[in-house]
């Protein structure tokens, strides 16, 4: 059984606590937020060993009105999104359901920990990847699946221009989202950051870490960018094509202020992730001659979407590791750059 994480607010519409095992039920209400923050730890890792899993009172508009906590037929038929803080793909869909402000449930996996891989998990995802949308018992994966559903199954702004010609476009960043830039992305902070951690355990350890990836493909990238670091073809490939990502961006972003128009949309919550985690990594000097990009960036991280997602699970720490990690290799990567 997993271990529980005690529930914070997350932003509107939003609560957030550990996964638990698919058949849990819902404890008893809390009060207040601020008591949800203040749980009663009883054991080393600061977890009940019991759960405590806590009523989503803000499931919708009506919900929300109501003097007594939802029973447990409605706590069954919410929506749910299961993740874990640093998750690319989870970021794009925590964005599109802020910005439509659709009200949903987090079930924060422990990636670590083995949480991704656990016969629960695999029941509603056996890619063993996240995010996993649940809608009244529907099972959706597939990060880009779950934006357009969201934004189409739900009230709120559109997300998607009206005019076919818009929405095809809008599918071909979804598509190079999911398809280019999503290894690419995973190349590099894996061969630049993570790697630092994941080689910090034993030979067994790591054996049972890579066996742990059901997809062979993808099983022998993580092995190599762990193992070579930078020097991986596949984080130099990487890094060329988050650069292609970038200057594919500043094109697009001369014809309006967001990737598919005047408007927001999900093209903009798909390109956002990779932007950030460049970002993290004290990257930005990759967009410097794009003015446009550069534009767009700020606009971006000035919406509420942006805090309310990113600012979410603060990591002082990391985000220090990050950047001292992407500041070792900055000229190495500089000189892969200059080589295209």
């Amino acid at each position: 059984m997993l271990s529980a994480l005690w529930p914070v607010v997350l932003g509107p519409g939003a609560l957030v606590d550990r996964i638990v095992g698919i058949s849990e039920v819902y404890g008893p209400p809390v009060a207040t937020p601020t008591e949800a923050r203040q749980p009663n730890r009883t054991n080393a890792r600061g977890c009940c060993p019991k759960f405590a899993m806590m009523p989503c009172v803000r499931h919708s508009k009506t919900d929300l009105m109501r003097s007594k906590p939802p029973s447990p037929d409605l706590a069954v038929r919410m929506l749910e999104l299961y993740n874990f803080p640093t998750a690319t793909c989870g970021y794009k869909a925590r964005l599109t359901l802020v910005e439509k402000g659709v009200e949903f449930v987090h079930r924060v996996l422990d990636r670590d920990a083995g949480e991704l891989a656990t016969p629960q998990y695999l029941k509603l995802n056996p890619n063993a990847v996240v995010p996993t949308l649940v809608h009244d018992g529907h099972v959706l994966i597939e990060s880009s699946i779950i934006m357009v559903y969201v934004d189409q199954a739900f009230d709120g702004p559109m997300l998607q221009p009206e005019d076919p010609l818009g929405r095809a476009r809008c599918m071909a960043w979804l598509k190079k989202a999911d398809d280019a830039y999503l290894p690419a992305l995973g190349a590099v902070t894996y061969g630049i950051f993570r790697r630092k951690e994941v080689l910090q355990q034993s030979a067994e350890e790591l054996d049972a870490y890579y066996a742990a990836i059901p997809d062979p493909e993808r099983r022998a990238q993580r092995r190599s960018v762990v193992e070579n670091g930078i020097h991986s073809n596949k984080v130099t490939n990487g890094l060329r094509t988050l650069d292609r990502m970038l200057d594919d961006a500043e094109a697009a972003l001369r014809d309006g202020p967001y990737l598919t128009g005047v408007n927001y949309g999900l093209a903009d919550a798909a390109l956002t992730p990779f932007v950030s985690r460049l970002n993290e990594l004290g990257f930005e000097w990759m967009w410097h001659d794009l003015p446009h990009l550069d534009g767009w960036w700020s606009r971006i991280r000035q919406r509420n979407s942006f805090s309310t997602v990113f600012d979410a699970f603060p990591n002082p720490a990391r985000r220090q590791a990050m950047l001292q990690a992407g500041e070792e290799v900055r000229e190495q990567a500089v000189r892969i750059l200059a080589n295209k």
